[in-house]
Parts: C-alpha cells; sequence; structure tokens
C-alpha cells in the first residue's frame, strides 16, 4: 500500500511519536489494508517511509528520446546503443557483491521483464557487479542529469539543442508537474 501525507512529530517525556496524517479520501483503503493482514496491537510491522519526488515529465522523456535519435543518427549507430552508454555513463546504477555461482541468476533477474535496455549489468571482476537501472524510473533529478550529460554530447557533436534558457523552463515544468 502508498500513501502520501506530511510527518507530525510528537515529543513526550519517555517516547517519540511519529504520525502521518493521510488524506480523508484514503481512509477507508488504508483501514482496509490494515484489516486484511490481520494486524493485531503487539505485532512488530515495518514501515518504509520515502520522501516523496516528483516524476519526470513526457516532454522530458520525449526531448531525451529525439536527441538520443539525433546522436545516433551522427554516430551510425542505433538508438539503444546510445541509450545504453548514456544510462552508463550518467544515470543510475547499484554496486553489489555477488558470489559467482549467484552472477547469471542475478543478472537475469534483474534484466528480466524489464520494458527497456537500460537495464543490464556489468561484471567488474571479484565479485562485484554494477547494475543499472532504466530511465523509467528515474526521477527528475535524476532525469536532468543524464539529459545535461546528453546536451553536452550533442554539442560535441554540432547537434542543435535547446538553449540553455529553454532547457531550464523544460526543467522547471517537470518540477510543476
Amino acid at each position: 500500500m502508498r500513501l502520501n501525507g506530511h510527518i507530525d512529530l510528537g515529543l513526550f517525556y519517555s517516547r517519540t511519536d511519529i504520525t502521518i496524517p493521510i488524506r480523508n479520501e484514503d481512509r477507508q483503503e488504508a483501514i482496509g489494508w490494515f484489516k486484511s493482514i490481520d494486524l493485531k496491537p503487539d505485532d512488530e510491522i515495518t514501515i518504509e517511509v520515502k520522501k516523496k519526488r516528483k516524476k519526470r515529465s513526457l516532454n522530458a522523456n520525449a526531448y531525451f528520446w529525439q536527441l538520443v535519435n539525433k546522436v545516433a543518427q551522427k554516430l551510425n549507430c542505433s538508438d539503444q546503443d546510445v541509450y545504453r552508454r548514456l544510462v552508463k555513463d550518467y544515470g543510475v546504477s547499484t554496486t553489489l557483491m555477488v558470489r559467482d555461482e549467484a552472477k547469471e541468476a542475478f543478472i537475469r533477474a534483474w534484466t528480466e521483464g524489464k520494458d527497456s535496455s537500460g537495464w543490464f549489468c556489468e561484471d567488474l571482476g571479484h565479485g562485484v557487479i554494477r547494475a543499472y537501472s532504466g530511465t523509467s524510473t528515474y526521477n527528475t533529478k535524476e532525469m536532468s542529469r543524464i539529459i545535461d550529460g546528453l546536451v553536452e554530447e550533442c554539442k560535441d557533436l554540432d547537434i542543435e539543442t535547446m538553449t540553455p534558457d529553454e532547457l531550464d523552463h523544460l526543467k522547471a515544468t517537470w518540477r510543476q508537474q
């Protein structure tokens, strides 16, 4: 279950209470979910709290792929080749220690069923694997970084891009959505 809210801290003499009020329209769903897991008062639970980040807009995605295509044409390679290199150079990755006998299974699990070729792994040797995430999971900050890298590469290849002001406006638009 996923709920959005703001944190309230209650400081007391012997404890601190953290409350996350939820919207009234989410109340019934939350109560139903807690009832469905048969939660008892003494049960220990785990709750994960993350800062909410705005997702990127389709405008950012469309601009990204337009530039990827221009780079691919200029370098005479596929869009996917350019995309993977950008993900590797500017994208999101996780470095993990994996036993040799588990490497193939991990790589298969990481890449299987993903909607993009941005999900791939690199074997760095000595049991170390770097796992890359596709841009479909990126937040505004992460997408901004990969687009900035792509724009720099376009400039190096004499490919026309948005002006810095237009790019700033596009980024500001993502944050508002």
